[in-house]
């Protein structure tokens, strides 16, 4: 996984800083940061992402909406959702293929999740 991108997407600065700071504690990967689904698309755009850690709901567009945006490129990265939303919402983001619903602050919900995707993850995303 030595050349996986991850991009994460949160509105709040504080939180991307801090799982930023979680994944480069474990992983060498090249981190990507977005705070809105609109900034997160420009990044697909520039990057081939290969993980996208989100926040289920943000102003304008939520995670949901940037899910879609990925399948409707043709992308398929390894989808969490980091979410502190209530119960229905989790609820429906979990009912999207290829997902993860990690409730925060469990961020080591996060690195078991990557540590355990990881060497799958990157063989079958080869260029």
């Amino acid at each position: 996984m030595a050349n996986t991108q991850i991009l994460i997407v949160d509105d709040d600065q504080e939180l991307r800083e801090v799982i930023n700071d979680k994944v480069a504690q474990h992983f060498s990967h090249k981190v990507l940061h977005a705070d809105s689904v609109f900034l997160a698309s420009k990044q697909l755009q520039k990057h081939r992402v290969d993980i996208v850690i989100s926040d289920f709901e943000m102003p304008g567009e939520n995670g949901l909406a940037l899910y879609r945006l990925c399948q409707s490129l043709g992308e398929s990265p390894l989808f969490i959702f980091f979410t502190g939303s209530r119960k229905s919402v989790i609820d429906q983001a979990k009912h999207n293929d290829g997902t993860w619903v990690i409730e925060k602050p469990c961020l080591e919900d996060l690195v078991t999740i990557l540590k355990c995707h990881g060497k799958w993850y990157s063989r079958g995303r080869a260029a």
